[in-house]
């Protein structure tokens, strides 16, 4: 039997970053390590930083790629298929970097883009809490107005990734009663706090099943006094804001397909090496997740192409919907051809499949996807 050989397709993240591949293998040597500990590794995070992967999305006048869409869920799509708990790091950052470049002030893209572009800055966003629901219609962290100059957020948040190892949050936080908004609200604010900032405290979470050194944990604020200008954007803007990452074509289907890719390889080593192939009930079940990989990868691509024409919302929304929903489906697949081998607690098919269920439940949760791409569709008041 020959080796089996799957050819992966072109990479915009490596025509960008030619020399990633050393970073690849440093987050594939150390993720199976990160995940039976429950925490990243310091030398997958240090290799993140000086990989260039986190200037990815800062614009080029301030020392970054300006890479758009494209490249973006590639370079997290390849950092999935070694280490996805990275690669959902990776993924928040560049989205909490997007919204800077568009909505920050001056002084903030000069202190936050900057230091990205040098690694120096990694982003998080903070904004899930224990009663406000998958919407994050009610929030129960509240920021107040304490004179002209200062922002005061008392509060706690829960499953925020990147917590204790960000250098900044982006936090969501109520600052009115009632307000609009589809995901988030029109009376809720986005703030900038430095991770050092007095009365931010960072700590570990639960022990996840899936995604387990992703650092998500909890971050809490106690009497947190921020600068009036640590604001991101305007009240009013706070919805459109948080989904500027989905119009640009972003999506976290990236790491779905990412996950899928790295255990149909897996698969197929495998499945070559134990003679499997043989038998046509399981070449025919390799080349059917082939095929529902492939369409996944295709729908990430194509949300990442829209952005320039418009419509790229929708197409982001639904590529992280399937893109989930194909992963879960393949490795569960992936693990019946492979048999008992891949229930073993080591196996790395494993660690995928749970990796895959994680991004379920990721921002926005699939069926939260599936309901914000069917509201694009309702028709607007005359």
């Amino acid at each position: 039997m020959r080796a089996v050989e799957h050819a992966l397709p072109a990479s915009d993240a490596l025509a960008l970053l030619p020399d990633l591949a050393p970073a690849l293998e440093e987050f594939r040597a150390r993720a199976a390590a990160s995940d039976e500990q429950g925490r990243p590794d310091p030398r997958s995070l240090e290799a993140l930083r000086t990989s260039g992967l986190l200037s990815l999305a800062v614009p080029r006048e301030y020392g970054g790629m300006g890479a758009g869409a494209g490249a973006v869920n590639d370079a997290v799509r390849l950092v999935a298929g070694a280490d996805a708990s990275l690669a959902i790091v990776l993924f928040l950052h560049c989205a909490v970097t997007a919204r800077i470049a568009r909505w920050g002030t001056e002084r903030q893209k000069q202190r936050y883009l900057t230091a990205t572009a040098a690694g120096e800055c990694l982003a998080a966003s903070v904004w899930s809490e224990q009663k406000a629901g998958a919407s994050k219609a009610q929030l129960g962290t509240q920021a107040t107005s304490c004179g002209p100059d200062t922002w005061r957020i008392q509060g706690n948040k829960t499953f925020a990734t990147g917590a204790g190892i960000a250098d900044v949050y982006l936090v969501l936080a109520q600052t009115s009663a009632g307000g609009e908004g589809g995901y988030g609200s029109t009376a809720q604010s986005l703030f900038l706090v430095d991770a050092g900032t007095p009365g931010a405290h960072a700590h570990p979470g639960p022990g996840l099943v899936g995604m387990r050194s992703s650092a998500t944990g909890f971050v809490s604020f106690e009497d947190c006094r921020l600068p009036r200008d640590a604001g991101l954007g305007r009240p009013s803007q706070t919805p459109e804001i948080i989904a500027h990452p989905h119009h640009l074509g972003y999506t976290l289907g990236a790491v779905s397909t990412g996950i899928a890719r790295a255990a149909l390889d897996t698969a197929l080593r495998e499945s070559a090496d134990r003679g499997l192939l043989a038998h046509q009930a399981m070449r025919h079940t390799l080349a059917e997740v082939e095929a529902s990989v492939e369409a996944a990868h295709a729908l990430v691509d194509r949300a990442g192409a829209r952005a320039a024409s418009g419509g790229a919302l929708r197409l982001a929304l639904h590529a992280k919907a399937y893109g989930s929903t194909v992963a879960e489906s393949a490795c569960t697949r992936i693990q019946q051809v492979l048999g008992s081998a891949a229930f073993v607690a080591t196996h790395p098919v494993n660690r995928l499949a749970r990796d895959a269920r994680a991004i379920a439940h990721m921002g926005p949760p699939t069926y939260l996807c599936r309901e914000m791409a069917a509201d694009t569709w309702a028709p607007t008041a005359p």
